[in-house]
C-alpha cells in the first residue's frame, strides 16, 4: 500500500518500518474462543417471538417474548447462561 510506504507527516517515519519494530513487542492475538464472550449484543425478543440483528430476524421460543437475550457471533440467542435459540447467520437481510 502506498500510504504505508511514505514518510508519515506527524511521526516523520515510514509506517511499515514502525510496524516491523512494534511486532517485536506485540504478543500473540487472543483466540476466537477468548474473544467470543466479548462479542455479545443484547437484544429484546419482540412480541412476535423474533429477535432482530443486522436487518435479519431470528425465531426464539415464545416463552422468551419481551425478555432480553444476548446475540453472540454464531447467532446464538442466550438469556444469561442459557442458550435459548441457535440459527445459522442470515446471508442477506430479511
Amino acid at each position: 500500500m502506498v500510504s504505508n510506504a511514505r514518510v508519515h507527516g506527524t511521526t516523520y517515519r515510514i509506517p511499515w518500518e514502525m510496524l516491523a519494530e512494534e511486532r517485536l513487542h506485540l504478543g500473540k492475538p487472543p483466540s476466537r474462543a477468548t474473544l467470543a464472550s466479548y462479542l455479545r449484543e443484547d437484544r429484546k425478543v419482540a412480541r412476535d417471538g423474533f429477535a432482530s440483528w443486522d436487518d435479519s430476524r431470528y425465531r426464539v421460543h415464545w416463552r422468551w417474548m419481551g425478555k432480553t437475550g444476548q446475540r453472540s457471533g454464531t447467532v446464538e440467542v442466550r438469556a444469561g447462561d442459557e442458550r435459548i435459540a441457535v440459527h445459522p447467520r442470515a446471508q442477506r437481510p430479511g
